[in-house]
């Protein structure tokens, strides 16, 4: 699951080309075609078990979730959808994150002071009012949100509103009567991370987290060397 402007570009070519075990289907950053810009879970009717079915019938047992969430409630109920599943994210420094899709997804945001205080505060249909859209122009709404019918949330205000958190959770659609993030949110999210998670590559030190593939995946050192050693922009 890598999270959006988090590395998820650098990971999967490592675990593409270095995992030998890792079956990924053709697609872009190691998502199928068919879950391209989407969640999963979502294009398959919000069934588990349908997820590890589609990929086994057509032969491969890998995907990457850009735009989707984590399935946050089925992993501390321990769902038995879910046993069979090895869990991997990318996390980055949360205002580098964000700070980079502002950059590359969100540039209105950046036009002044004003408008990156909207964003900053989730107030983007107001900076929608203001700039007559949000993304970038060299972006579209689809590549910050996902496809229409399998978007990661109803709207970009949780990209600015603790993002990890929403993503571990699956809280990531919020509306105006929704309940606040409480600190036991935070201890479920850190519970995922820490029980369910059997690698978190953390970007700022990219080369060494990412050696917790080796223990976890058999990742092959001898393939994964170079790519660790080469700058993967905007990565390094």
């Amino acid at each position: 699951h890598p999270c959006r402007r988090a590395g998820g570009t650098a990971l999967c070519r490592i675990l593409e080309k270095a995992v030998p075990k890792a079956r990924f289907l053709f697609g872009e950053t190691c998502q199928p075609q068919s879950w391209a810009m989407g969640d999963a879970l979502a294009q398959c009717r919000h069934n588990l078990t349908c997820i590890g079915r589609e990929l086994r019938l057509v032969g491969g047992n890998a995907f990457a979730q850009e735009y989707g969430p984590v399935p946050g409630p089925a992993l501390i109920s321990r769902s038995p959808a879910m046993h069979d599943f090895v869990f991997v994210t990318s996390l980055r420094e949360p205002w580098s994150r964000f700070w980079s899709q502002l950059h590359h997804e969100l540039a209105p945001c950046l036009l002044s002071g004003k408008a990156l205080k909207m964003c900053a505060s989730g107030q983007f249909a107001l900076m929608s009012n203001a700039a007559g859209q949000y993304w970038s122009p060299t972006a579209h709404e689809d590549s910050v949100m996902g496809i229409p019918e399998a978007r990661i949330a109803n709207g970009p205000a949780f990209y600015a509103d603790n993002y990890y958190l929403r993503a571990l959770l699956n809280r990531t659609s919020i509306e105006d009567d929704d309940p606040a993030l409480t600190e036991d949110d935070l201890f479920a999210a850190m519970q995922i991370l820490n029980e369910r998670f059997s690698v978190v590559v953390i970007v700022e030190d990219f080369v060494t987290s990412a050696l917790q593939l080796a223990c976890v995946l058999d990742l092959d050192l001898d393939v994964a060397a170079p790519m660790l050693r080469r700058k993967v922009r905007p990565y390094s």
